[in-house]
């Protein structure tokens, strides 16, 4: 019996409200958010903020992740249980055959789960599952790793396998946010870690953001064509296809933007206290998949204003108290960033990432990338042109006829998103690496390219009040333009087949794993992430130089069956030779031995074995680095 009264307490059967569903007074809102700010930027430095969000950054996400799924079932059952609908499988399925076979163009525009199915399809088999930014998605990658395997918040750095126990030793906190970490950790509690989950996560992201963006677009324009119109933009788009198949962030920030959308739409066409503590934890998730995603706090702020403008008065729950409190891990995660300013990577000469300088640069950059023909590019001109026109229409009939554009509260809501949606463009357009036509830059505009393929969609079903089909039209020149578009070579899959420094990853890791198993250690002339999500233990070149009476134990030892050593020499002479960048080189005293080498582009790219320590020579000893290699091919 206890359950069961606890289980309506949380559910907001008891006549006195439960969890979320009583109100509470203004000012207990007022001192919530006090509380918060005090936590969040008065009480901590930034090195204790740092082990607060390692200890108990995985517990506030966990009870973030929990809160918001209690709150949609509420919204799911305060509509009767019939949210979002009845209709894919409620459906007389002979009558439905009976109408595909009358009208197949006609139920072609108006199917959701084909434009998902066969979108999703797509863009898994625009290119191959690989990584796409490497340190940005390694980084990720091992975070996930570490949360899984300790539930603490960090990227793991130095690990060991002791006694078959892989054991992480040191970790830091990085910059990234780490709610994609957090879900894809989640996804290896469930299945075992394995990095393909990363690529299996990404590809039903891509299948929920097409499912979203139909939702959002046909509960805009009350019609379903403009919905799968929207989800076909998006699907022949080149950079989703990209996106789907890396194992970066921006899928996860891009679903929870619309997600997020969709909810300040029902909470503005219905207020209640389910609606909006829903609304929130979904914005408070948002916040933490990208760095610039926390601005939609601030929007947050104007939807819930509109509800309660139309309730009346401003209404708060025990939820929606928590929600100031459930943000504290982007304040300190802020505060970390803020005092390690090496995490901007800034070059030499500037002294801060954002400026006005850089906008005029980077605005001909972005022009370059979203109006381009070339077929090295990820973009999608068809897009850009129509999406472009049909943007600056909605804006003026906003302005001329607003009162003729139907659910005006809720094309509000998409509005005043899409405000947060430019302006984190026009941010970006500040940043010192800015420049949209980088490959490593592109990934950042798909905010925004979704919003382009929502407006024609609306523009479409706008149009369509005078009684032309233009959603079907428009939807046949989408599927006719995609050879045109994904026939170009498939974009971005040449900058997957130029990326030297992946393939050059790639050919060591083929190399090494064709070697009898058994313990090993890798000392790497580039990120040690790499080999650390092979659970095999590695330092860089530069960590390893300081460490020579250490290998010279575990030789001894036998710790290790081998210790190999990756590093890249680089063309010196039209005749081909090569020389060692004294940064790739080891102390003269690290006797290697040449196991194979391969040439990438102007380089030559190494793989040898350490097979003794030498007593330091005075060369050593004056700082001088030097690398002598033995065995068949060297020189």
């Amino acid at each position: 019996r206890d359950l069961q009264n606890t289980g309506k307490l949380l559910a907001g059967d008891f006549p006195g409200g439960g969890l979320g569903s009583g109100e509470v007074p203004w000012w207990a809102g007022a001192l919530a958010g006090l509380l918060a700010v005090w936590l969040g930027l008065l009480a901590f430095d930034a090195s204790v903020a740092a082990r607060v969000v390692t200890q108990a950054g995985h517990g506030i996400m966990t009870l973030t992740v929990l809160l918001s799924l209690f709150t949609l079932v509420r919204m799911w059952r305060e509509d009767g249980g019939a949210w979002p609908g009845k209709a894919l499988w409620a459906r007389d399925w002979r009558a439905a055959g009976r109408a595909w076979r009358g009208d197949p163009w006609g139920r072609f525009t108006r199917s959701p789960v084909l434009m998902v199915a066969a979108g999703t399809l797509l863009c898994a088999l625009a290119e191959p599952a690989g990584y796409k930014v490497l340190f940005d998605e390694y980084v990720l990658q091992i975070t996930a790793a570490q949360m899984h395997l300790t539930r603490e918040v960090g990227t793991m750095v130095r690990a060991y396998d002791i006694e078959g126990v892989w054991l992480p030793l040191s970790l830091y906190v990085d910059k990234r946010p780490y709610f994609f970490a957090y879900v894809l950790s989640g996804l290896h509690d469930v299945t075992g870690f394995r990095q393909a989950n990363a690529f299996i996560l990404n590809h039903g992201l891509t299948a929920v953001l097409l499912a979203l963006v139909y939702g959002v677009v046909r509960r805009l324009t009350g019609r379903a064509e403009c919905g799968v119109l929207a989800g076909w933009l998006l699907a022949g788009l080149p950079l989703l296809g990209q996106n789907t198949n890396g194992s970066g962030m921006e899928l996860l920030n891009v679903v929870m933007i619309v997600l997020a959308m969709g909810l300040g739409m029902r909470l503005v066409a219905r207020p209640t206290l389910a609606r909006q503590d829903g609304f929130l934890l979904v914005v408070v998730l948002l916040a933490q998949c990208r760095y610039e995603s926390a601005l939609y706090v601030l929007l947050a702020g104007g939807v819930l204003a509109m509800a309660w403008v139309r309730t009346g008065r401003m209404r708060l729950s025990v939820i929606t108290l928590l929600v100031p409190l459930l943000l504290l891990p982007v304040a300190w995660l802020h505060q970390v960033f803020g005092e390690n300013q090496i995490f901007w990577q800034l070059p030499d000469h500037l002294l801060t990432p954002f400026g006005q300088v850089h906008v005029p640069d980077n605005f001909d950059h972005a022009a370059s990338y979203l109006f381009s023909f070339d077929p090295g590019y990820s973009n999608s001109w068809l897009l850009t042109l129509a999406g472009g026109g049909c943007l600056v229409g909605l804006l003026v009939a906003w302005l001329v006829r607003r009162r003729h554009l139907g659910r005006r509260r809720e094309v509000a809501v998409v509005g005043w998103w899409a405000v947060g949606i430019v302006a984190n463009l026009v941010l970006l357009m500040h940043y010192f690496w800015g420049q949209l036509d980088d490959p490593l830059v592109s990934r950042l505009s798909l905010p925004f390219q979704v919003l382009l393929a929502m407006a024609v969609a609306g523009a479409m079903g706008w149009l369509e009040k005078t009684g032309r089909p233009f959603a079907r039209w428009g939807l046949a020149v989408a599927l006719l333009s995609l050879p045109l578009i994904y026939g170009r070579a498939v974009p971005q899959y040449a900058y997957t087949q130029e990326n030297i420094l992946e393939q050059e990853i790639r050919w060591e890791m083929d190399w090494v794993a064709q070697r009898p198993p058994g313990p090993r250690m890798v000392v790497t002339n580039k990120t040690n992430l790499v080999w650390l999500l092979e659970r095999t233990p590695a330092l860089l070149i530069p960590a390893a130089s300081l460490r020579g009476e250490a290998f010279q134990f575990h030789l001894e030892a036998g710790t290790f069956d081998e210790i190999l050593v990756m590093q890249r020499w680089r063309a010196t002479t039209p005749e081909g030779d090569f020389a060692l960048d004294a940064e790739e080189a080891l102390p003269e005293h690290f006797r290697l031995e040449l196991l194979t080498q391969r040439r990438f582009g102007v380089t030559l790219a190494t793989i040898s074995r350490l097979v003794a320590i030498d007593a330091p020579s005075g060369a050593d000893e004056a700082g001088e680095a030097k690398t002598t290699l033995t065995g068949e091919g060297a020189s």
